[in-house]
């Protein structure tokens, strides 16, 4: 029969026992502490010329280490971190059921779970409650709701979650060319109503819209936010306008302005809400002209693509091909890696191959904002 021992040198124990610099009475403490220790019969000191070598551990004792540490054995843990993961399994959710199987099988192969216990448990926790929640919440109110603490969704879970979920769920187009991790993480987070502040459609134009109480409201020049809790409130939505216009942008939504069309702000990246506006603009307003305003760039026409995809619309790029790239030259920057990735991606896909090749060509991309301003 082989008898495993277990030792370490004394450097594990203490990092500085065997520098030239520590200082006499420290090393004269150590190793009268490991006197003790090994009086007690916890350990076995091996020395040579005076200085330790090695330290054994006691077989017979180890059971009291454990206690002394307040530590279980690994097996002991192995089976608590198995047992927990199956009683998350039994709760049904289908993606809670597969990531705690995968934990289970590496678990079992000799690999060690992905988090530890107690951040497992928050993120179980987080999960089961994005997949009952039906109602608006801003994420440091689901931190305080699930955590108990308005600030440790943002800065300890909120990517270890969103990871998670990308990794178990399909979000089909809704990620496609969104290079930023924050903005992947809102887009997915927004798949389940949660928000980083209160979400806002932003309007202006020949809008007319009837409440659920019977009031009415008119929307003109001015832009008009309405929140998602107002929209939930809205009877009919009519548009006028035989153009609607959708815009990245902020500065170039305020900015442009021909009467007689409608604006829609998009900010960027649309989420699930703008999109649902969308929808039902198209359902009550049958035969409108849709178009986009963007940048110029291989990103503001992903951002294109990310909308015609997430509202089933063919909408037309305004203001975004090669005139205006020339009329606006010298306020033109030179595209970067990722621009070039992205405008490959997009003329492989047959999308906006004229004005990409344009940019390729001219080593060229233009912000919308300068449009929107001497040309709107």
């Amino acid at each position: 029969m082989v008898t495993q021992t277990f030792s370490v040198l004394p450097t594990a124990v203490w990092e500085e026992y065997a520098s030239d610099f520590a200082e006499v009475e420290q090393v004269k403490d150590f190793e009268a502490d490991m006197v003790y220790l090994e009086n007690q019969g916890f350990l076995t000191v091996k020395r040579k010329e005076g200085e330790i070598r090695k330290i054994v551990a006691c077989r017979e004792r180890i059971p009291e280490y454990y206690d002394i540490l307040q530590r279980k054995p690994r097996k002991d843990e192995l089976q608590e971190q198995i047992a927990f993961y199956r009683a998350w399994s039994e709760k049904g959710n289908a993606l809670i059921i597969s990531y705690c199987q995968e934990q289970v099988d590496r678990i079992l192969s000799g690999r060690k779970a992905t988090y530890t216990l107690d951040i497992v448990e928050n993120l179980m926790r987080l999960l089961e409650y994005l997949f009952s929640n039906r109602e608006e919440l801003l994420e440091r109110e689901l931190s305080m709701i699930v955590l108990s603490d308005s600030k440790e969704f943002e800065t300890k879970y909120r990517t270890k979650l969103c990871k998670l979920l990308y990794t178990y769920m399909n979000f089909g187009d809704k990620l496609e060319g969104i290079d930023s991790t924050r903005e992947r993480e809102k887009i997915i987070l927004e798949e389940f109503n949660i928000y980083v502040n209160p979400s806002y459609v932003y309007l202006k134009g020949k809008v007319r819209i009837g409440l659920k109480n019977g009031e009415q409201l008119v929307i003109g020049e001015a832009p008009l936010a309405l929140s998602t809790e107002f929209i939930k409130k809205i009877a009919f939505i009519t548009v006028e306008s035989a153009r609607i216009v959708t815009v990245e942008n902020l500065t170039s939504f305020h900015r442009i302005n021909i009467p007689e069309d409608t604006y829609i702000y998009l900010a960027g990246y649309h989420n699930t809400e703008k999109q649902a506006l969308i929808k039902r603009i198209v359902k009550e307003n049958p035969g409108k002209e849709w178009f986009h305003f963007g940048d110029i760039d291989p990103d503001g026409f992903y951002i294109l693509e990310h909308l015609k995809h997430g509202t089933g619309l063919d909408i037309t790029p305004l203001l975004m091909g090669i005139e205006e790239l020339e009329m606006y030259k010298e306020y033109r920057k030179p595209l970067n890696e990722n621009d070039l990735v992205k405008a490959n991606n997009l003329i492989h896909k047959g999308c906006y191959v004229n004005v990409l090749q344009y940019m390729l060509q001219n080593n060229c991309k233009l912000e919308q904002e300068i449009v929107s301003l001497q040309s709107l």
